[in-house]
């Protein structure tokens, strides 16, 4: 994954206020865009079930809020 979200950086390098898949806009795509790529380049995605809780940080504040969850 980590390889194609480079090769989208630098494709949508100079333009990242073009649409991406679901986003208005690249810079502000989010996780599941990037899935939804991936599943439709062919690549095999599957869920991996978990216990407990858990968070989908996507920006800065969502990690700052998990932090605070946390009690970093």
């Amino acid at each position: 994954m980590t390889d194609a979200w480079r090769g989208l950086v630098t494709r949508y390098r100079d333009r990242d206020d073009a649409p991406f898949q679901r986003a208005p806009q690249f810079r502000v795509a989010y996780l599941t865009d990037l899935l939804q790529h991936l599943i439709d380049a062919g690549v095999p995605v599957s869920p991996v079930p978990i216990q407990g809780r858990w968070r989908e940080i996507d920006t800065v504040q969502d990690l700052e809020r998990a932090q605070a969850a946390v009690r970093w």
